[in-house]
């Protein structure tokens, strides 16, 4: 059987910096894990170039997220048809388009969002087995926490299966919450566990490539760095709940947790980060509750 350095193995399926040093740190802890497999080769830590690693060059969120100042989506344990018919039969999605394919990479794409609903996009992205659903990249606000977390929670439980709901405020870190039937399993944030938040993707098999939603004037449109990468993309337009609808900027939703810690209400930063996520689910459940 034929062995990689670490760092070679790391490199692996075009790797940008960043996913290196990510990969060259959680390689270890996956073949502690018994998730690769691992073995010294003259005395340098290697890993097994097998089918295993093969498709673990090819999983991930890095090159996604890379000098994003926000995001949000929603990953779903389906085959697209099903999360797509779940989306046509939601109340709240205003419009919804099949096989809307993808655009190049611009630099100067920009978006206008609208402050009661958000142009989306449903992909099939080759190499996983999970569907996801991009909300808002470069850019986040609360409401699209909230949405990615209701949507995971809906189609969950809808699909009896498994959804991850992932945001980025770049303020507190980023966040990803496992939902299983409709119910939050685990959380985990890159304040609390570095390794942890991007290691999840890896453990549970899923990709997000590089993307951006352009919406500057005309019709929403997905541009890709990769449009092989992309197998099928939909596109969608979702209502925000009226419980998230705000025009007010994202910075006082900033300035209110800074006020928090100020009054000592918070203790760090991994009870910071443990309250949002609670104070986020306790919206889900009154949403769901309150019904259409």
């Amino acid at each position: 059987m034929d062995y990689l350095a670490i760092e070679e193995a790391a490199a692996l399926g075009d790797a940008s910096d960043f996913q290196r040093h990510v990969r060259m740190e959680l390689i270890p802890r996956l073949v502690e894990a018994g998730r690769l497999q691992g073995n010294d080769v003259a005395g340098v830590p290697c890993v097994a170039w097998n089918d295993q690693l093969e498709r673990f060059s090819r999983l991930g969120i890095e090159r996604f997220v890379e000098n994003q100042q926000g995001y949000s989506f929603v990953a779903v344990e389906a085959p697209i048809e099903a999360v797509a018919e779940a989306l046509r039969d939601r109340a709240g999605v205003l419009e919804y388009r099949e096989s809307v394919g993808t655009h190049p990479l611009q630099r100067d794409a920009g978006l206008a969002a609208a402050p009661d609903r958000r142009d989306v996009f449903l992909l099939r992205i080759r190499d996983t087995d999970w569907t996801v659903l991009v909300e808002t990249v470069h850019w986040v606000q609360s409401s699209d926490m909230l949405m990615v977390l209701l949507m995971a929670a809906e189609l969950s439980e809808r699909l009896r299966t498994r959804a991850v709901a992932a945001w980025d405020d770049d303020f507190s870190g980023s966040y990803a919450v496992l939902c299983e039937r409709g119910r939050k399993k685990r959380a985990s944030v890159t304040e609390e566990d570095h390794l942890g938040y991007f290691g999840l993707f890896y453990e549970l098999g899923i990709s997000v490539p590089p993307c951006f939603i352009a919406s500057d004037g005309g019709p929403a449109r997905l541009l890709t760095a990769d449009p092989s990468r992309v197998e099928r993309a939909d596109h969608a337009v979702l209502g925000l709940p009226d419980e998230s609808r705000s025009g007010a900027p994202h910075v006082f939703y900033k300035l209110e947790a800074i006020g928090a810690a100020l009054m000592g209400e918070i203790e760090d930063e991994g009870d910071f980060c443990a309250r949002t996520v609670e104070r986020l689910w306790r919206q889900v459940q009154a949403i769901r509750k309150a019904g259409p």
